[in-house]
């Protein structure tokens, strides 16, 4: 709370006339003291013999201080009233003035006497300071000598009285605070208004312009809102005689409500694109008072959004072009499925089919060398067969792929086990599974992929027999599964690796098969809207996730 001074909550000037008044009519000396620097703020019928002779010789004075600085003490210390007689002989009265708390001023009378002086004490006093004894009698004569009916009056009144000037000056403080804080308000808002960086202005039902902030005026420095001119001729055409017709002010004026729009506006640097917003001001009674203009310049984002179109265009037509680029190596990777799947493999099982007959029919002119090298050429055209199947397959996930429709994973699952039956049996498998969810998926392609991955977890098998689980959690709107094993695991730096089609981590005498496994099980996820990735450690065994959404 700002700190506020006795002069500053109360007409000092008027104050003074009152108690000058008080002073002809009742014949009671005051004065008013400010309680931050002891000032005299008034002082009415102050006596002589104070004036003229206790307050000026220095001993008598020293007297005066003292007497002061008691009253001050017990005002300090609450007191709601001190009665003191001083050194010098007669009698001051003190009262507080406490505004909103604090001790702002005092209200003092005197110099008195409650009863009549004792001549003989004054004219000794006179003798010992040095006084002129005529004169200082006759000031003594002049000093009201108040009874104790009259005093207790005289303490009513002053009571009523300090109360008054209390109130008054809370009243005062009460309306300068408001005051300051209407103008700390106006200067934040002002300082908001100036810095939005929209220009804002105020305009009348009149269509005329009251106020602008800073940026309007940067952008009409030749408007002066002083005037009050007209909005439609200031931010217009100065020769436009009538409210433009889209204006959104004017509508706001008319019906209350907000209203906004665009406006082009010919500059020397070019066209400049204006959106203007009208919202109403409303008065106590809730009629429209004026309207709040809010103008922001939109070239460049109209410009970005110019440019932004243009690539947009440009990126359409080269996703079109690609579209047909990818459609067409889709046509080829299919033609060339095709040949993979008759062309190249029937050669292949004509080489197979004359190399197991040579070793047939001359097999007792063959010595042990040329039975190992033929025993070589089947097995490697076996392996080629078996790579061009393999790659025959990874071509059509995406291209002979089934509509996706309801499935039960849970059938889906048991086909896959069932399908494995010889190689979990030889291998001891466990195998234990969650409740597994249906959805919209290809039934063919996630058979395939749950046969892969509990294929290689089976596989890949360390000394003990494999423990496999099947598990699936909901997540936000898609399905996580997971497949974890207790096998031989994998280095994470070759999680990403496994995933690609034909890479191995193993040769094919310590684990047999082409490689592409992964890489299917991936395309498959990938169909689907779904995502797959693994988590492994050597020796500790291998997880394979992958994603689904609960939504085809």
């Amino acid at each position: 709370m700002e700190s506020y001074r006795l002069s500053d909550l109360i007409d000092i000037p008027k104050l003074q006339l009152t108690l000058d008044s008080l002073y002809e009519a009742t014949g009671i000396p005051s004065a008013i003291i400010d309680a931050e620097d002891v000032s005299v703020q008034t002082a009415s019928g102050w006596q002589d013999i104070c004036v003229r002779f206790h307050r000026v010789h220095p001993e008598t004075a020293s007297r005066c201080r003292k007497s002061d600085a008691f009253i001050a003490e017990k005002i300090q210390e609450g007191e709601k009233y001190v009665l003191y007689r001083c050194a010098n002989g007669l009698i001051d009265i003190a009262i507080p003035i406490i505004v909103a708390g604090k001790h702002l001023g005092t209200v003092f009378n005197g110099q008195l006497f409650l009863e009549p002086p004792d001549p003989e004490f004054f004219r000794a006093q006179a003798r010992r300071f040095g006084f002129d004894e005529q004169e200082y009698m006759a000031a003594l004569r002049k000093v009201p000598v108040i009874g104790e009916a009259r005093l207790k009056k005289i303490m009513t009144f002053l009571s009523l009285f300090t109360e008054m000037l209390a109130e008054m000056g809370a009243k005062h403080m009460e309306r300068l605070q408001a005051e300051r804080t209407l103008r700390e308000s106006e200067q934040k808002y002002r300082g908001v208004v100036d810095n939005i960086g929209i220009g804002v202005a105020l305009i009348s039902p009149r269509m005329e312009i009251i106020s602008m902030n800073r940026q309007m005026k940067l952008w009409y420095p030749e408007v002066d809102a002083e005037r009050r001119p007209l909005c439609y001729k200031s931010f217009n055409q100065p020769d436009r005689g009538e409210v433009c017709s889209y204006c959104p002010t004017a509508k706001t004026l008319r019906d209350g409500f907000i209203h906004e729009a665009i406006t082009e506006t010919p500059t020397a640097g070019g066209m400049r694109y204006y959106r203007v917003v009208a919202t109403p001001l409303r008065d106590a009674e809730n009629k429209v008072a004026a309207a709040i203009e809010m103008v922001e310049d939109i070239t460049d984002r109209r410009q970005a959004e110019e440019e932004l179109r243009k690539h947009r265009e440009h990126l359409e037509k080269l996703v079109e072009e690609r579209t047909a680029e990818v459609m067409r190596s889709n046509a080829e990777l299919q033609q060339f499925a095709y040949v993979a799947s008759h062309d190249l493999q029937e050669p292949l099982r004509m080489v197979t089919s004359y190399l197991q007959l040579l070793e047939r029919r001359y097999r007792d002119r063959l010595d042990d060398d040329a039975r190992d090298f033929i025993a070589f050429a089947v097995d490697g055209a076996a392996r080629m067969q078996g790579l061009i199947e393999g790659l025959l397959s990874y071509s059509r996930i995406g291209t002979r792929g089934k509509e996706l429709t309801p499935t039960d994973l849970e059938a889906v699952f048991a086909r896959a086990t069932k399908n494995l039956e010889p190689a979990i049996v030889e291998s001891g498998a466990i195998i234990t599974h969650d409740p597994l969810p249906a959805l919209m998926a290809d039934d063919q392609q996630l058979l395939q992929l749950f046969q892969n991955l509990v294929a290689n977890a089976v596989k890949f098998r360390g000394a003990k027999p494999p423990q496999i689980h099947v598990g699936v959690k909901n997540q936000g709107d898609e399905w996580v599964f997971s497949v974890a094993d207790n096998g031989i695991g994998f280095a994470m730096k070759d999680a990403e690796r496994i995933f690609q089609i034909f890479q191995r981590l193993h040769t094919r005498e310590e684990y047999p098969g082409t490689g592409i496994g992964l890489s299917l099980a991936r395309k498959i996820v990938a169909r689907h809207g779904g995502r797959i990735w693994a988590e492994g450690e050597p020796g500790q065994g291998a997880t394979f996730f992958f994603t689904l959404p609960m939504k085809g």
